[in-house]
């Protein structure tokens, strides 16, 4: 008997060893008691740390142009403390295009969208799709949305790449719904639209000297149905982009070859002026910069008696469209001297700004730039310039026709240390001869000797 019960205890011991080293389920660790309750469901189902570390988070992005971007990441999905960024594709010819050399995509790109996620300074993308929403006015109630996916960044969109459908895209009644875990541009395209709903695009541009240097400084969409009240936020005042010193902004033209007389618009005149017309689906409205080349005419006087300093003379200036590189000025300013001794000669340009004059006119007749310059004078200038008074101390030669009927001599100026020379004309008197010019009104003694100081 005691036999028997060591061999039933040793069998129990037996037992209870392999038991321990089984590893318990989750039932049976439900089924054995608290402590291997607990026990039981740590070496089953770890606690699942990744949703503190990847919660559930939601973003918005809303665009110039009314275009808004939402995305909702579920747990999971991105780091805690995400941000997301979202900016507008100026370069809409570069999507068009990649969208129409791609096999199976047609359409017309209504607008895209270049989404980043960043966790710090790094660039981050979901583990998991995101529902994603790309809504705006220009989007609502239109139909048969479709969205493409061009992997690449927006600044290097060349047009050559191939834009990737999005098959699980729906349109909704703001714009477009998908679900995408890799983000770069985002494009959504549409077949047109007719009546009320159709669009057209409006381009507001920057030119330069040369068509190459033309540059798009925003864009947006608009419908024929848009009131009044909707193009004051649709169409937003873009700005001129970055004016070069010497330069200022006055206003839009709708041609690019425009001049200063050229009508010039407010960005009010722009809405009111798209708001009369009749939009057919793709039409497009340029605007264009009016940017001016500002160049400044400054006159300088003589020295003050007192202190030395030349005198400003005040300034002019001549405006010019930044498509063109010389303008023209008529000088009309005239100058006189305070000394009965002194005589304006003309102006003289200085030498640091001679070389901003590219030709000098007096009644259609060319003239040396590094001369005397008189007023009345044309100059053709591609720059600022400085023009100096000229009026040096000297002497008049005063000529008298000593007798009626004689033909009249104007007197000649001559600065100090000059050499007098002979009038160009001679005088002439019917019935007599000119015998020269004399100091004294008898005509006695010798004649005046010219070419003398």
């Amino acid at each position: 008997m005691k036999k028997n019960l060591s061999r039933l205890l040793s069998f129990v011991l037996v037992l209870l060893m392999v038991m321990t080293a089984l590893p318990v389920s989750a039932g049976d660790a439900v089924k054995g008691g608290s402590e291997l309750s607990k026990f039981g469901k740590w070496l089953v189902k770890p606690t699942p740390i990744g949703n503190f570390t990847h919660p559930a988070q939601n973003f918005t992005a809303e665009l110039e142009d009314g275009t808004v971007v939402t995305v909702n990441a579920p747990a999971g999905a991105l780091p805690a403390k995400t941000r997301m960024t979202a900016q507008a594709i100026n370069n809409m010819e570069a999507v068009q295009a990649a969208v129409d050399q791609t096999d199976g995509v047609t359409g017309t790109v209504l607008t895209a969208v270049d989404i980043t996620f960043t966790k710090g300074n790094t660039e981050v993308q979901p583990r998991k799709d995101v529902k994603v929403t790309i809504s705006s006015d220009a989007l609502a109630g239109m139909d048969d949305l479709s969205v493409v996916h061009l992997d690449v960044d927006a600044d290097e969109l060349e047009g050559s790449e191939d834009a990737e459908p999005v098959e699980n895209a729906q349109t909704n009644s703001e714009g477009v719904l998908f679900s995408a875990r890799h983000f770069s541009v985002y494009a959504v395209i549409g077949d047109g639209q007719t009546g009320d709903k159709a669009r057209a695009k409006v381009i507001f541009k920057n030119v330069g000297a040369a068509a190459i240097e033309d540059s798009e400084i925003a864009s947006m969409y608009i419908k024929q149905d848009d009131t009044p009240e909707e193009l004051e936020y649709i169409v937003y005042d873009p700005g001129a982009g970055t004016i070069e010193a010497g330069n200022m902004f006055v206003g839009w033209s709708l041609t690019r070859e425009f001049t200063t007389d050229s009508p010039r618009m407010t960005i009010q005149d722009v809405r009111n002026w798209l708001d009369q017309q009749v939009i057919e689906e793709g039409d497009e409205f340029v605007f264009y910069a009016m940017i001016f080349t500002v160049y400044t005419i400054s006159f300088i006087g003589e020295e003050g008696e007192q202190t030395g300093i030349k005198v400003s003379l005040g300034s002019d200036s001549v405006i010019i469209p930044t498509t063109s590189e010389n303008a023209t000025y008529k000088i009309e300013l005239d100058y006189n001297p305070d000394g009965v001794n002194q005589h304006f000669e003309g102006w003289l340009a200085s030498e640091d700004t001679i070389g901003n004059i590219v030709s000098v006119t007096v009644n259609g007749q060319p003239i040396d730039k590094t001369g005397h310059i008189p007023v009345n004078a044309v100059l053709t200038i591609k720059g600022d310039i400085k023009l100096s008074v000229d009026a040096p101390e000297g002497y008049w030669v005063i000529y008298k026709e000593n007798a009626k009927g004689a033909t009249y001599i104007a007197p000649d100026f001559y600065p100090n240390g000059t050499t007098t020379t002979a009038p160009d004309k001679t005088p002439k008197r019917y019935g007599y001869d000119f015998g020269g010019w004399y100091t004294n009104q008898e005509c006695t003694g010798s004649a005046y000797p010219f070419n003398t100081t």
